[in-house]
């Protein structure tokens, strides 16, 4: 039985009432409460941990599918907000379960574990504070039975101070437990727009744990579209309507789908192409726009990572050293300053790499065609994830959270 949804009330940032949660790994269903921006108290927080995210669905779905990561452990969820992921581990048979907030949320945690005790029965579960970083918090944790096997936060990064994001990774290391092989932090994150602000934490996160990326689009199905603000009526259904509006639609969205994946099997020519019939050329605009639809159906990451040494093997030349012929004709000195000014070697990229002579492509690109470097790394930033890092470092010289990126010549 998939997880399904019942009683949803309101939507965006009023949304609260009852939801549900059912699946055939549970011992029954879960119900969890989510209220809106005026229901939650006076504080300092902006009442998010009141909503119930799709992400803590994809989380949950996930971890009923894994039962034995959580099963028989200790478990504690960080920033828990209604508690739905920690009640599903205390439903699946985690020994002892501690959801933590901030004071002022721990209201609605204590409801929804009530609301849920009788399906946690043969779990025993907690409700504590803990503020990321505050040794008080950590310390009285550890104190009621030491550190945790399963360290559990689920989309709880979104635009917090860079001191913040490192003071969540040192939590987590601080509440893990040491002993034996299976202690493990588990940590779901929705990849939006803003995810250079929240590098900072996955910078700490690197640093402190052997990271692995797992990817959790099989268990979105019947979700609301990414960045929606909590869950309202209409939002999540299990079910896809039906009638012929829908099967067209299907149709329609199917044969898109297939149109997409035979563009990009057949303009892949070691180098995303636009025309393999004719030019064989990577263009950059075309990689650019491209790079998302790309990494998203294909494991791309090796292709595009040579795609993006190509563009800075193009960048360390200076005009001269070029091909010198294009569209726009030979590449000129013009005033000819003395050999090897830097002015030559400005960084600017031709808008196709490789750029050979042919009467294709012109040297130095036009901004929006060079804009690709940046947009393709940010593809493979997003999808790639920890395996990008290196990658990434050895080609870029500015950090990857926070000003402009530039590429790095490559070893000669």
């Amino acid at each position: 039985m998939d997880p399904s949804w019942d009683s949803l009330m309101g939507s965006g940032r009023k949304a609260h009432g009852l939801m549900t949660f059912a699946n055939d790994a549970l011992p029954c269903e879960l119900c969890f409460e989510q209220r809106g921006d005026c229901e939650t108290t006076a504080a300092p927080d902006d009442g998010t941990y009141s909503r119930l995210w799709p992400t803590a669905v994809v989380l949950s779905r996930y971890l009923c599918a894994h039962p034995d990561l959580v099963r028989g452990k200790r478990v504690v969820e960080l920033g828990a907000g209604s508690g739905a992921v920690g009640l599903v581990c205390a439903a699946l048979g985690a020994e002892y379960v501690c959801l933590t907030d901030v004071p002022s949320a721990l209201h609605l945690l204590e409801a929804n574990a009530a609301r849920n005790a009788a399906a946690s029965s043969s779990s025993r579960v907690g409700v504590a504070p803990c503020t990321w970083g505050d040794a008080a918090h950590i310390e009285a944790l550890l104190a009621k039975g030491g550190a945790f096997d399963v360290v559990v936060a689920c989309e709880v990064v979104y635009k917090q101070d860079e001191e913040v994001l490192q003071a969540l990774a040192a939590t987590q290391d601080a509440l893990l437990s040491r002993e034996g092989d299976g202690a493990l932090v588990l940590f779901a994150y929705e990849f939006r727009c803003n995810m250079v602000e929240d590098w900072p934490y996955f910078a700490a996160a690197e640093e402190l744990f052997d990271v692995e990326l797992v990817q959790l689009r099989e268990y979105e199905a019947g979700l609301a579209q990414p960045g929606t603000p909590g869950i309202g009526p209409g939002e999540a259904r299990d079910a896809p309507q039906s009638g012929a509006a829908d099967a067209a639609a299907a149709n329609l969205l199917t044969a898109i789908f297939n149109a997409t994946l035979a563009s990009h099997t057949s303009n892949l020519l070691s180098i995303p192409t636009d025309c393999p019939q004719r030019e064989r050329r990577g263009w950059m605009a075309d990689a650019g726009v491209s790079a998302s639809s790309l990494n998203t159906f294909y494991d791309s990451l090796a292709l595009h990572i040579n795609f993006l040494r190509l563009i800075a093997v193009s960048q360390r030349k200076g005009c001269t050293d070029q091909p010198q012929t294009s569209i726009a004709g030979p590449c000129k000195r013009g005033e000819a300053p003395a050999p090897g000014d830097a002015a030559w070697f400005n960084g600017s990229v031709p808008d196709a790499v490789p750029f050979s002579t042919s009467p294709y492509g012109v040297n130095p690109g036009t901004p929006d065609w060079q804009a690709a470097h940046v947009m393709v790394a940010r593809s493979v930033l997003l999808h790639g994830g920890a395996e990008a890092l290196p990658p990434l470092r050895e080609l870029f010289t500015s950090r990857l959270c926070g000003g402009s990126a530039r590429l790095r010549n490559p070893p000669v």
